[in-house]
């Protein structure tokens, strides 16, 4: 392995960890979570999660042993994601039961200001470690968020699960339009993660800057203040699947034209700007319908509007895109390494097309009540 391979690989095993720490949880998580109450559990959950990140801080100054401190620290950041993902999918039932009418709406927002703060939060962190006291940035951004949460439990209302049907978890997840849905959330996850260990690397010489983080700033501003557009149009349209499958038919498109050399070398390099902007733009166009139709696929095959169904909803989509997290790096690290950039640009922009073809099939066979066969003697049938 390359010193450059090596060195993407070592950049990518937190995120790994922390997307396989959000796997085995994300399903367990959805089915417990409608046993309790849903306010005091995002609450809890919060604070569970960001006083691992105040210990991991703490750290620093009383583990001196590096293999030990590896440990625990890994140790921490589990519990860490552990509590986000709790209370991820506790906040996004108590959206979904408190404005049931507009919670797409609602989510789209909350989106964007996740999008804006994972823009921001790197060149803030790197203004605390400026300062001499390196676990700064654990301890603001711990004790701020459990201070909101605090706040939270004051204003949200509370959500209990009032229905006693038990409803299965397994067949929610074998329901034809949901494993459709969530091949478009992988799809949008590992399109993500596989070019993110080199899209920097490879635009760095191309763009006006010099500077990769750019290109992810730009990325993220774009699915950011995108997201909530998206979320609104598909709140507001009756028939809203198509925008699944023109995003992602869109989002190869933009992949391709990355690995496209015009002749004018310097529009070119605007040229890929743009085009990084419109990449963004059109994984949010694809990803912005996914919990609706999650939701809508559960309500036409006998699920309740409860707690419980909206749970499902949420770990369900968790677990895909965590999926997509751990498996993207994965692919793109090793694609890019054997072959080049242009060979990982055809293949996720390739991906896309395929997914956003059998999504169009299968919508378009659903509309219209018309029965898919395969070879496999499996048929679905749409009533």
């Amino acid at each position: 392995m390359t010193q450059i391979g090596a060195d993407l690989y070592i950049f990518e095993l937190p995120v790994n960890f922390s997307a396989l720490v959000t796997i085995t949880s994300s399903l367990f998580l959805g089915l417990i979570i409608p046993k309790y109450r849903q306010r005091d559990l995002f609450v809890g959950a919060v604070v569970l999660s960001r006083t691992g990140s105040i210990l991991f801080g703490v750290l620093y100054y009383y583990v001196t042993d590096e293999t030990f401190f590896t440990c625990l620290a890994y140790i921490l950041r589990g519990i860490e994601e552990a509590g986000a993902c709790a209370y991820f999918i506790s906040g996004y039932v108590l959206i979904f039961r408190s404005f049931c009418d507009h919670a797409g709406i609602i989510r789209g927002f909350l989106e964007c200001a996740v999008e804006i703060g994972t823009t921001i939060g790197p060149p803030v962190g790197d203004l605390f470690f400026t300062f001499k006291e390196s676990g700064l940035p654990f301890y603001f951004v711990g004790i701020f968020t459990i201070f909101l949460a605090l706040v939270g439990r004051c204003v949200l209302d509370e959500v209990i699960n009032t229905s006693k049907q038990y409803q299965s978890l397994t067949n929610f997840m074998q329901i034809p339009a949901i494993i459709v849905t969530s091949c478009v959330v992988l799809t949008v996850s590992l399109t993500t993660s596989a070019l993110d260990p080199s899209l920097g690397e490879y635009l760095t010489n191309l763009l006006p800057f010099r500077k990769s983080d750019y290109v992810y700033l730009f990325i993220a501003a774009a699915f950011a203040f995108s997201t909530p557009a998206w979320n609104y149009l598909t709140e507001k349209l009756a028939r809203f699947e198509w925008i699944m499958p023109l995003g992602l038919y869109l989002t190869g498109l933009a992949i391709i034209l990355l690995e496209l050399d015009l002749v004018c070398s310097d529009f070119d390099k605007y040229f890929k700007l743009i085009n990084v902007c419109m990449l963004g733009v059109c994984m949010a166009m694809s990803l912005a319908p996914t919990f609706r139709c999650l939701t809508t696929a559960a309500f036409e095959n006998g699920y309740e509007n409860n707690v419980t169904t909206h749970s499902y909803v949420i770990s369900t989509w968790t677990f895909m895109f965590s999926l997509g997290e751990i498996l993207g790096p994965a692919v793109g690290i090793l694609v890019y390494q054997k072959y080049d950039f242009w060979v990982v640009c055809w293949m996720i922009a390739t991906l896309n097309i395929l997914v956003g073809f059998l999504c169009t099939l299968f919508f378009y066979c659903k509309r219209n009540k018309r029965n898919i066969c395969c070879k496999f003697n499996v048929t679905i049938h749409f009533k």
